[in-house]
C-alpha cells in the first residue's frame, strides 16, 4: 500500500496492493507522509473503497472540511447500523450524515 495524496494529518489516498485507490483514515496517519511513502498500518482506523469518481471526489473534500472526530463517529455508527440491519447502506451516507453532524454555517 502506497500513499498517493496526503489529504490531511488523518487522511490519506493510497493504492493497495491489488491497484485499486482507497482512501484511509486514522488518527494522524498523513503527519510528515508524502507522495509513495507507506502508511503506519496500526493507525488504519477506517478504509473507504469508493468505486464512483464524483463520491470519492466528494468523500475526499468531507474529509478536508469536517473535523476528524465527527466522521470517526459517523463511520462507527454506520458500521453499528449495518450490522443491525439486511441489506446494504448507501455508500454516500458517510459523507452526507458527517458533512450534517458537522454542519457549519
Amino acid at each position: 500500500m502506497k500513499i498517493i495524496k496526503v489529504i490531511n494529518n488523518n487522511t490519506v489516498s493510497v493504492i493497495d496492493d491489488k491497484g485499486k485507490e482507497q482512501i484511509i483514515s486514522g488518527k494522524g496517519i498523513g503527519f510528515g507522509k508524502k507522495y509513495g511513502d507507506e502508511p503506519d498500518k496500526d493507525k488504519i482506523q477506517k478504509m473507504y473503497l469508493v468505486t464512483d469518481s464524483e463520491l470519492r471526489k466528494r468523500l475526499i473534500e468531507c474529509l478536508t472540511e469536517i473535523p476528524y472526530e465527527h466522521i470517526k463517529l459517523t463511520a462507527d455508527l454506520v458500521d453499528y447500523i449495518s450490522s443491525h440491519i439486511d441489506g446494504q447502506l448507501n455508500e454516500s451516507l458517510i459523507i452526507t450524515l458527517s458533512d450534517h453532524i458537522s454542519f457549519r454555517h
